[in-house]
């Protein structure tokens, strides 16, 4: 047997993508040859396909020609494989019966992969006995494919008179040839040469041409009937063939990613799909890597079908995948889109996790409507723990506008991890730094975001120890009574009347009944403390005292109304308005407050 002249040396000049498709069709109609019988229509359906895709692709590229090594398919001549985990059940069964090779030509009939499809549900024993899997296949008329050495174009050629004398003796039966078809060839006359009916007779029983000649030449004219002369028959004009239907190779993979049970083979197709999808993003095919990254996803976080390895696989892959064009797309579509699309964008973010921060950070630092920086705040803040890190090292040494948004964002996010971070921005960063990184702290809200704004108290730096003092005033909580009234008594024993201030006002700020006795004890103060500097922090003492609540505040501005300091006097008396004034307008609420 001849090598197939129509195969290509480096497998017909085609992707190793273009192969698979054709050979995922061929493995689906050989599951559905197991499946149907005979005489089922859905043979018929899945058999119109699969040539339908083959006349499609050979059409297009030429030839495929495919070759099986190592219990894979390789595009021939190369070192390229085809479908790596994808084709396992097709392979196995060819290499069974003896495949190494197969050429599928543009001239391929229903005829030829009807023999294909039924020799590879063969049993390997009896297609092996048989002379082997080429020479059954090539045993009839075969076009379009070739197997293994064989050319079917050079097996064609052979066959037509061995083939034809073969089908006349299957035809007649074995009876004299005088009883066939019940004929009494003794009753028969000898043909007449002057009758032109029986020339045609004598043409096959006279082996003189001469006399042939002679009896056709002698024989009269026939003249043709009078009449119009009948139109001739045309031909009816073939149908147009419909062209193949586009092959959803990716849905294909897909569907086969999902359905794979096995470890192995799922983490060797997650790969392929994750390496294929990369080359996608490079020929800039985005929605259809954008299929990929989102089943990758999905299957990265299904542990009620997925096991441990599989989860772990997909979650390789789809880190691998996400990252520079994939993963700005992702963030696009996460921003633009709206519904389902968007939402499944944001889910993926969420699945990556710290690898999205950066790039979030960026496009959060870039955009400039509104809606869309609420949205990708609100996909950092829903990222939890994941982003934890990359917020930290942003607050810590990022550019000014990075660590001004992680600032922002850690106070959305409210989580302790972001403590230590966020103290060392209050305690050592610029003016603005540490007021954002206070305002953070008072949003987490919990004891060592407390500590780290009672810390922040005894800073050499009155902007820093103001920002701490404002922040802890917000918080209304009665642990920030006491490093409030340290301070404020550092404060007055330094002479720093300024930031004495700042520490009155924040307790005021608290509204908590705690705070009062601190305040009294300011005003009935005396010593070497400059009088007039003095004066000053007893005033913001008086007006601090008009959001204090409870009966003991009352009884202070009280005394202080009618004491000898005419400014003090004033300012007690505006006070106690304002209390009066607040306690009609405010609701009734229980009388005793939550401490804490």
């Amino acid at each position: 047997m001849t090598r197939s002249a129509g195969a290509d040396a480096h497998g017909g000049g085609r992707t190793a993508q273009d192969a698979c498709a054709v050979l995922v069709e061929l493995g689906r109609a050989l599951k559905g040859w197991s499946f149907y019988d005979a005489a089922n229509p859905a043979r018929a359906e899945l058999l119109d396909r699969l040539l339908r895709v083959l006349r499609g692709e050979t059409g297009r590229a030429g030839p495929l020609a495919v070759e099986l090594r190592r219990g894979a398919f390789w595009l021939a001549g190369t070192e390229v494989a085809v479908g790596a985990g994808r084709l396992d059940d097709l392979a196995r069964r060819a290499d069974d019966r003896g495949v190494a090779r197969l050429v599928f030509d543009a001239e391929v009939e229903a005829a030829s992969l009807t023999r294909l499809l039924d020799l590879l549900l063969e049993a390997p024993g009896r297609v092996n006995a048989e002379g082997g899997f080429e020479a059954y296949f090539h045993a009839g008329r075969r076009r379009g494919i070739s197997v293994n050495d064989a050319d079917w174009r050079a097996e064609l050629a052979r066959l037509p008179i061995a083939e034809s004398e073969s089908a006349l003796e299957q035809t007649l039966p074995s009876v004299p040839v005088s009883q066939q078809a019940g004929v009494d060839f003794a009753s028969l006359s000898e043909p007449d040469p002057d009758d032109p009916a029986d020339i045609d007779l004598l043409d096959e029983l006279d082996p003189e041409p001469v006399r042939r000649a002679a009896l056709r030449e002698s024989a009269p004219p026939t003249l043709p009937a009078l009449g119009p002369s009948p139109e001739p028959e045309r031909e009816p004009e073939p149908e147009p063939v419909a062209p193949p239907a586009p092959i959803d190779e990716i849905g294909e993979r897909l569907r086969e990613l999902a359905e794979c049970e096995s470890d192995g083979r799922y983490r060797e197709a997650a790969r392929q799909l994750a390496f294929d999808a990369q080359s996608l993003v490079e020929q800039g095919r985005l929605d259809e890597s954008h299929r990929i990254v989102l089943a990758l996803a999905q299957q990265a976080g299904d542990d009620a079908k997925r096991s441990f390895a599989q989860r772990e696989s997909a979650r390789e892959c789809l880190l691998q995948l996400a990252r520079g064009a994939a993963l700005g797309d992702l963030v696009r579509r996460a921003c633009e889109c709206d519904g389902d699309a968007g939402l499944a964008a944001i889910s993926v973010l969420r699945e990556l996790g710290v690898q999205a921060v950066p790039r979030l950070l960026d496009e959060l630092d870039q955009q400039r409507s509104a809606e869309r920086r609420e949205r990708l705040a609100g996909i950092l803040v829903a990222i939890g723990d994941e982003a934890t890190p990359a917020l930290a090292v942003a607050i810590q040494s990022g550019d000014a506008r990075h660590r001004r948004l992680a600032l922002q964002l850690a106070g959305e996010a409210q989580n302790p991890r972001l403590v230590p971070s966020l103290r060392d921005a209050l305690l050592g960063g610029p003016d603005d730094v540490s007021r954002e990184a206070a305002a953070a702290l008072v949003k987490i809200g919990d004891v060592t975001a407390l500590d780290a704004l009672a810390e922040a108290l005894e800073s050499a730096n009155g902007v820093i120890a103001s920002c701490a003092a404002h922040a802890l005033g917000g918080t209304g909580r009665v642990l920030a009574v006491a490093p409030l009234a340290a301070a404020l008594d550092r404060a007055l024993a330094a002479g720093q009347a300024a930031i004495a201030r700042d520490f009155v006002r924040a307790l005021g700020r608290l509204g908590r009944p705690e705070a009062g006795p601190v305040l009294v004890g300011l005003l009935e103060r005396g010593g070497f403390f400059q009088r007039r500097k003095l004066r000053e922090v007893k005033i913001a003492a008086v007006t601090a005292l008009a959001h204090i609540p409870g009966s003991a505040a009352d009884q202070a501005l009280a005394k202080i109304a009618r004491g000898s300091d005419a400014q003090l006097r004033q300012t007690a008396l505006l006070a106690s308005k304002r209390r009066a004034r607040v306690a009609k307008d405010a609701p009734a609420t229980p009388k005793d407050r939550p401490v804490g």
